[in-house]
């Protein structure tokens, strides 16, 4: 008999922003999506709950970091296992379901700006 370990599906990838028309401006952006991608460093365990208004439903999901001063390419090479960067998102308890993990991101990428618009774009799309 053959066994099988079975536990949560994870989504994993990257933050991206919908941009109205495609244009590259802070004007232009209408939302966050997730994109599936095996490199990403964004881990779904369970999507948001959505409204009418395909909004993350409000109050619903909350936040904590861990976060770092300086990025890979900031980072000395005499530094050893330097931290990562760290985002988990919490869906609060409902009813009778206990509170419980839905995302995390952690990563040191090469720029420091590319942790905080990845942190920027969870929070928009857990709207916490």
């Amino acid at each position: 008999m053959e066994l099988h370990k079975q536990g949560p599906h994870l989504d994993v990838g990257v933050m991206e922003w919908e941009l109205e028309g495609n244009i590259q401006k802070a004007e232009a952006i209408k939302g966050v999506r997730f994109k599936a991608d095996p490199k990403g460093h964004v881990v779904i365990l369970e999507h948001p709950i959505r409204t009418e208004k395909n909004e993350a439903v409000r109050n619903m999901y909350v936040a904590g970091v861990d976060g770092i001063d300086l990025g890979k390419e900031d980072t000395s090479d005499q530094t050893r296992n330097p931290s990562n960067f760290a985002v988990v998102i919490m869906k609060r308890a409902s009813g009778i379901e206990e509170p419980k993990i839905v995302a995390i991101y952690k990563d040191r990428p090469d720029k420091l700006r590319e942790a905080h618009l990845q942190t920027l774009r969870l929070l928009w799309y857990y709207n916490c």
